[in-house]
Formats: C-alpha cells, sequence, structure tokens
C-alpha cells in the first residue's frame, strides 16, 4: 500500500463527503456543517480503508481531522493505523 500519513487520508475522506476542496487538518466538522448522515458515512470509510471501529461519538467529541487522528492512534495505535483495503484508498483519492 502507498505510505500515507493518517491525517491526509482523513482530508480527503472529508474532501469527498463535504464535496468542498482544500480542507485542513484545523477545520471542525461542526463548521462544516457535519451531520450525523455524514458521520456515520465517515465512521463507515475509516473502518473500511483502516479496519478499526471508532464510535461515531469521538467525532462529536474530536471534531478536527488533527485531534480524530490522535484519538485513533491513542485508541489503536500509530503503528496499527494502516490501510487495509486498497481498492478503499483508491476510491477516496480518485477525482
Amino acid at each position: 500500500f502507498p505510505s500515507h500519513d493518517t491525517e491526509n487520508v482523513l482530508i480527503h475522506i472529508w474532501e469527498k463527503l463535504f464535496g468542498v476542496e482544500s480542507i485542513k487538518p484545523t477545520d471542525d466538522f461542526y463548521d462544516l456543517n457535519g451531520n450525523s448522515l455524514i458521520a456515520i458515512q465517515m465512521m463507515s470509510q475509516i473502518h473500511e480503508l483502516f479496519q478499526i471501529d471508532l464510535p461515531v461519538s469521538k467525532l462529536f467529541e474530536y471534531s478536527t481531522i488533527q485531534d480524530l487522528a490522535e484519538v485513533m492512534y491513542e485508541n489503536f495505535g500509530r503503528d496499527e493505523i494502516q490501510i487495509k483495503s486498497q481498492t478503499a484508498y483508491k476510491t477516496i483519492t480518485e477525482d
């Protein structure tokens, strides 16, 4: 799998789901008008990509990409946060 930075992968997910470009790691889910449907889709994509189960409540509590990546590292270990699905990765990174 290509090397990646977790924050950059999350940025791709957010840009796809919100339909915007230029999302920064410090952008807030709520400021982007995030809602529960987007949150569920986001956690589903995170699960598909990384094979980790992160409750939607974590997104509501840690609502920036930067904070969410940190929570992923804390809960699963930095070394364990690896892309497990090449197909899912291609889906979120293609234009």
